[in-house]
């Protein structure tokens, strides 16, 4: 009946009822708690900025905060002051605007899976299959259900990616195209998505090296890639400093020339200071924000990044009375998709004709440059920087059906462990129960 009903469905239908559910999973107990989660306020003070004209200095670039800001404008939202503490108990209801739009893209994550396993494997059961995977992660769940960017970084990465791989089998500059916007959105979300500009120009480069392409078509895709990652990355930052005209309490974060820039600096008047050019300030950030990264060296729910394949050390957000939440995976998933990545790396190293199978080479290089990069990293870390290594190593999961084909009619019935295993922590991801 389920192989009837998967052959009949189109993938319009299959998508809107796997929409409808992750919406369920991610908009239940939608408000709760309504006081701040970890470093939610601090972030609704930086986007609020928007609406005052204060520039304000954050660690990470500014495209999140960004689309935040442009969705609760269209509402009657009243800017976070700066003072504001950190713990506050909410009052009305401008928080839930707040934490709207990350539901909403986080909702949309599984969605992504689905194209991917799709357009990798051809196989529907396994894209149905990926899909119910990423809806039952209960990281990926808590990530999209409070004001926090990550969900932005995933879902502009993998849409990212996704678009490569159909530039892949139709070679239509359109689609190389917006793999690099797509690309650089997310790099202007966070940094570490480097990784989904650098990952369709190894992918090139590997099929350069087994004879499939010209250099000059690793060219093209390199040219692509950072041309357009590096237009939104500068378009994002035009856009941010247009909005904050004013000097704000951040201001000492910048040099006294870019402070000259700024309406009501100290140096406004001082004819011995020189502002420095748009470019100036644009460079001058970014070192800022780099230094910044750098300094952040401890913290009690730090993890590093050989824990994180098999979901130790979680992170606490919220804690009141005895309620807590956790960002923390689900936990058969996270063993079962690291123990399936293992796997996958292990056959590559026995079989190298695998490198030639278009379908496994994106899934182990994206997972590779997303997790082991981590290793160099001296800076404070934490379990949710592995969320876009777990996509890949959730996809690798469901690829091992296409290894036992008697097997993959019976995919789906993996869902029914993981989700007792996403029930059994729920209570943690909703804020349901004590840690």
């Amino acid at each position: 009946m389920l192989s009837t009903l998967l052959r009949r469905w189109p993938h319009g239908a299959l998508l809107a009822l796997l929409f409808v559910v992750s919406l369920a999973t991610r908009f239940a107990f939608f408000g709760h708690p309504d006081s701040a989660v970890i470093d939610e306020v601090y972030f609704a003070q930086y986007l609020s900025a928007y609406f005052t004209g204060e520039f304000y200095f954050d660690t990470h670039p500014p495209l999140g905060r960004l689309l935040v800001a442009g969705f609760v404008g269209l509402f009657d939202f009243q800017p976070v002051a700066l003072s504001t503490p950190w713990n506050i108990q909410y009052q009305g209801h401008d928080y839930l605007l707040l934490r709207f739009l990350p539901g909403l893209v986080g909702s949309l994550l599984p969605l992504l899976g689905y194209g991917l396993a799709w357009k990798l494997f051809g196989r529907r059961r396994l894209a149905l299959l990926c899909a119910g995977l990423l809806i039952l992660d209960n990281a990926l769940l808590v990530q999209s259900r409070f004001l926090f960017f990550d969900v932005f970084l995933l879902a502009a990465g993998f849409a990212s990616l996704l678009c490569y791989l159909y530039f892949r089998d139709s070679r239509r500059p359109g689609w190389l195209l917006a793999s690099g916007l797509l690309a650089g959105a997310a790099v202007s979300v966070k940094w570490v998505a480097l990784t989904f500009v650098v990952l369709p120009i190894l992918l090139d480069y590997l099929a350069f090296m087994l004879g499939e392409r010209r250099l000059r078509d690793v060219a093209k895709t390199a040219l692509f890639m950072l041309a357009g990652a590096s237009l939104v990355y500068l378009l994002t930052f035009a856009v941010h400093l247009q909005l904050l005209p004013g000097a704000g309490n951040s201001a000492g974060y910048v040099s006294a020339e870019f402070q000259k820039t700024l309406e009501g600096s100290p140096y406004a008047g001082r004819e011995d200071i020189q502002p420095l050019s748009w470019m100036g300030r644009f460079l001058e950030l970014n070192k800022v924000m780099f230094e910044a990264n750098q300094r952040m060296s401890d913290h009690p729910y730090a993890s590093r990044w050989y824990q994180w394949p098999l979901n130790e050390k979680p992170l606490g957000y919220w804690r009141q009375g005895n309620l807590d939440i956790v960002l923390a995976g689900n936990d058969l998933l996270w063993w079962s998709a690291s123990l399936a990545m293992a796997g996958l790396a292990l056959a590559f190293l026995l079989r190298p004709t695998l490198w030639r199978d278009r379908r496994w080479p994106p899934l182990l290089l994206g997972y590779l440059i997303n997790w082991l990069p981590f290793m160099l990293i001296g800076r404070v870390m934490f379990i949710h920087h592995y969320l876009s290594a777990l996509i890949f190593s959730v996809l690798a999961l469901c690829s091992l059906f296409l290894c036992w084909p008697r097997l993959e009619r019976h995919a789906l019935w993996l869902l029914l462990p993981m989700a007792a295993g996403f029930l059994w922590q729920a209570p943690l991801s909703y804020g349901l129960a004590p840690w």
